[in-house]
């Protein structure tokens, strides 16, 4: 089944390249300075930053994977977005994130309201309970396309039937009709996926797509998802904890340890050859096909709370090649020219969306020469 008969056509309002068919003129969502905290039991005066200081571009017809163990900032980050955060406990303390050059950090809810579905898709992290139990699933994926494509009831449904059997459940006329508790956790996976690419949205929000599917289905879905954004030119902010998922789908890659990303570039140039110890112990626990292991290698410790956050570097207690200083003083960004083989120095240029930069937030990397062959 083409990509075309997924879902309804949008008609793309930005300058798009001939060869590409993707606009490629300027980034569809800046972030800078994202900082969120949750007030400890009610007080503003202690603050933890759940996420600090967030920065980073995603392009049109590109994928950008944000990578860390639980706890560090991630599904914060992505629901921060679209303001989804309960507010109170949450609070967006300062930062912006541009898409296609407005804030919507600073929207009004009616302007939120036409982009939630509609021009950013959402898939939500626990397919369990992000569906409403007491309506029918065909109901709740033909409401968006009813209220922002203005769809009638029934092309509605035949839509909803179509984007059902491109992500892969059987009988999609007769399952429209089940409730949510008749389907499996990897099939209610599925429907929010679905729902999320029904609009056919500018940019997509997954966070853990994958995790209820097997492996067949997490590769169809994965492919789905690339072949839609290289078509479409949509871009797409994945979540996850796999760097099995970001070696297939993602073109760039940022790492998070406690609120910050602490290594940011290439996906290709960060799988090869990582440059902060964090991002070297999560490739280190996975489990490889080339050689065997007794034992998995584990990160030792935790991912430290929101209110019990270290001085310095917040990973240094975790860190084997920590310094005197990295308990005293937190690493600022060093940035080096990957593609031409360069060396990480401190970062004072305007952080750029060019994947040939990498970015380490680590003393350690101060001075660490990139391999130039890690990056082909």
């Amino acid at each position: 089944m083409g990509m075309d008969s997924f879902f309804p056509r949008r008609e793309r309002s930005s300058a798009v390249s001939p060869v590409s068919g993707f606009r490629t003129d300027a980034p569809l969502l800046r972030v800078r300075d994202l900082t969120v905290g949750f007030p400890l039991r009610g007080d503003s005066r202690h603050m933890g930053m759940a996420v600090d200081g967030v920065n980073f571009t995603l392009r049109r017809g590109a994928v950008l994977c944000l990578v860390g163990e639980s706890g560090c900032g991630k599904s914060v980050t992505a629901l921060s977005l679209l303001r989804l955060l309960p507010s109170p406990p949450a609070v967006i303390l300062r930062g912006s994130a541009h898409f296609e050059g407005q804030d919507l950090l600073t929207a009004s809810e009616a302007e939120l309201r036409h982009i939630r579905g509609n021009r950013v898709g959402m898939v939500f992290q626990d397919p369990m309970t992000a569906l409403n139990p007491v309506m029918r699933v065909g109901r709740q994926m033909t409401e968006g396309l009813r209220l922002h494509r203005r769809l009638s009831a029934s092309a509605a449904k035949e839509a909803a039937e179509r984007i059902l059997a491109g992500v892969g459940i059987a009988d999609p006329a007769a399952r429209i009709f089940d409730f949510p508790h008749q389907m499996s956790g990897g099939m209610r996976q599925r429907v929010m996926i679905g729902m999320a690419i029904a609009c056919d949205p500018d940019m997509l929000i997954a966070d853990e797509p994958t995790t209820a599917l097997d492996v067949t289905v997490q590769k169809r879905i994965l492919d789905l998802l690339r072949v839609r954004i290289a078509v479409s030119g949509s871009a797409l902010l994945l979540i996850t904890h796999d760097f099995g998922v970001v070696a297939q789908i993602a073109d760039d890659v940022a790492v998070m340890y406690a609120g910050r990303i602490v290594e940011r570039g290439a996906a290709a140039a960060v799988l090869a050859g990582p440059a902060h110890p964090y991002t070297v112990g999560l490739l280190r626990s996975r489990p490889g096909m080339r050689e065997r292991k007794h034992r998995l290698e584990a990160i030792p410790g935790a991912v430290p709370g929101l209110w019990s956050r270290p001085a310095g570097c917040a990973f240094h207690p975790r860190c084997s090649g920590a310094r005197a200083i990295c308990a005293r003083e937190e690493p600022p960004f060093f940035a080096a020219r990957s593609d031409k083989g360069g060396v990480f120095a401190a970062f004072l240029p305007p952080e750029t969306s060019d994947s040939g930069w990498r970015y380490c937030r680590c003393w350690l990397a101060e001075g660490m020469r990139i391999d130039k062959s890690a990056e082909t």
